[in-house]
């Protein structure tokens, strides 16, 4: 037998992150360039701040709107979840993320009043799924989806990827990163669970994983230090429009279902590392890592024999 064909790997910047695609024990540059597109079809469709996107006509409605299948799944997944948050987890947040302005190469602390402001429009009873996946969207509610969007994308890559029947992929959009079927030789793949605050190559621990997600939320994704000294980052607490104090630098979610692990990451961080766990133990399918401000690693139950810290 001859050696294994060298994987094949295709990087777009799409869904302000590089996505990175690679097929292993397949030459169908074809699957390659499915993967791209697919990737850009929800990139136009999710993309809030495109006028012309299905999420930005939905925000901006006066009536119920049919909105993609697809879609309409993924706001059924973070409704069910947002319910189990206590209200910190709400899909409703885009008027306060407009406030905070992550994008922006700086960033600046709202006014209280302006936060209350926007407040006043959060909240997922706010959303109304109906019947041939329309949507209404009630009393001002935007619909800012950055929390699992990705999760769902990277699903639907994997979906598509085993329906070329691709042996083996590594889909990672930006850390959101999922494993189709086996490398070469009938092995899982190995991924890593990013470093806070290093380059996306370091990691501080490994898994092997087959047909797996794991996803990360972290405080030093999108952040920026305020005048007043303090780091203020992305993951907004929707009870009272602020960055999420509870604890943690990072949440790492292990899953089959990229599009729950990507919202479990954000929910589990807004939740903190004991509410979380007590969460994630009782979920079927989902394990999580919590690397706390103090320096620990807090894993579930199912990965203390499966999680490797780097040494």
């Amino acid at each position: 037998m001859g050696k294994p064909a060298k994987p094949i790997s295709r990087t777009e910047f799409l869904l302000d992150t590089f996505v990175t695609v690679t097929l292993y024990g397949s030459k169908d540059e074809a699957a390659l360039d499915g993967t791209i597109e697919l990737c850009r079809y929800y990139d136009d469709l999710l993309d809030r701040h495109d006028p012309k996107s299905m999420i930005s006509r939905l925000n901006s409605a006066q009536e119920p709107v049919e909105i993609d299948p697809g879609l309409y799944n993924m706001l059924e997944t973070a409704l069910r979840l947002g319910a189990l948050s206590q209200g910190r987890y709400d899909i409703t947040i885009a008027p306060v993320m407009d406030l905070w302005d992550f994008k922006g190469d700086t960033g600046k602390v709202p006014s209280q009043d302006a936060l209350e402001q926007a407040l006043a429009r959060v909240g997922q009873e706010n959303v109304r799924l109906l019947e041939n996946h329309r949507v209404e969207l009630l009393n001002g509610a935007q619909l800012d989806l950055g929390s699992i969007a990705k999760g769902f994308i990277a699903d639907e890559i994997a979906r598509y990827l085993r329906e070329q029947k691709v042996p083996g992929a590594i889909v990672n959009l930006g850390g959101n990163v999922i494993a189709v079927g086996k490398k070469p030789g009938d092995k899982p793949f190995v991924i890593g669970v990013q470093k806070p605050f290093a380059d996306r190559q370091e990691t501080v621990g490994t898994l092997e994983v087959t047909d797996l997600s794991l996803v990360s939320a972290g405080l030093y994704e999108r952040c920026f230090t305020g005048e007043d000294g303090v780091l203020y980052h992305h993951i907004i607490d929707a009870t009272n429009g602020m960055p999420a104090r509870t604890g943690l630098l990072s949440v790492s979610i292990l899953s089959s279902s990229s599009t729950r692990a990507d919202a479990l990451s954000t929910l589990c961080f807004l939740l903190g590392p004991e509410e979380a766990m007590e969460l994630v133990e009782d979920m079927e399918d989902t394990e999580a890592i919590f690397l706390t401000i103090d320096g620990k690693t807090l894993l579930t139950s199912g990965l203390v024999d499966r999680y490797k810290p780097t040494k």
